[in-house]
């Protein structure tokens, strides 16, 4: 197991591809607001609620300039699926092997 990072520490750059097939590295934004949330899976009600809650605010994000990154423990398929149906205006990464949020 890895040590939790410190408040303020810069994460670790990654290079992952999303739910939209784009690949995102954590270093394209050049130190830029980035903000990184990891919920469970989509199937998850709490996460639902939470992708929900994201996506009515995130005009908040992009007026404090912050790019959002989202990764859920969820298939490729299953996020393309629902990043398709979904108004989804943030980087949503399927991560089902759980490797970013080692």
């Amino acid at each position: 197991m890895t040590t939790p990072p410190v408040v303020g520490e810069s994460a670790p750059d990654f290079s992952i591809t999303t739910g939209a097939g784009e690949t995102v590295t954590l270093s394209q934004f050049g130190g830029d607001r980035v903000v990184l949330i990891f919920l469970r899976h989509l199937g998850c009600p709490i996460c639902k609620y939470e992708i929900a809650q994201l996506r009515q605010r995130f005009g908040e994000f992009e007026q404090a300039g912050a790019q959002v990154i989202v990764f859920v423990d969820s298939p490729d398929d299953s996020v393309r699926e629902f990043a398709g149906r979904e108004d989804v205006r943030f980087h949503l990464v399927a991560d089902p092997d759980q490797i970013q949020y080692r």
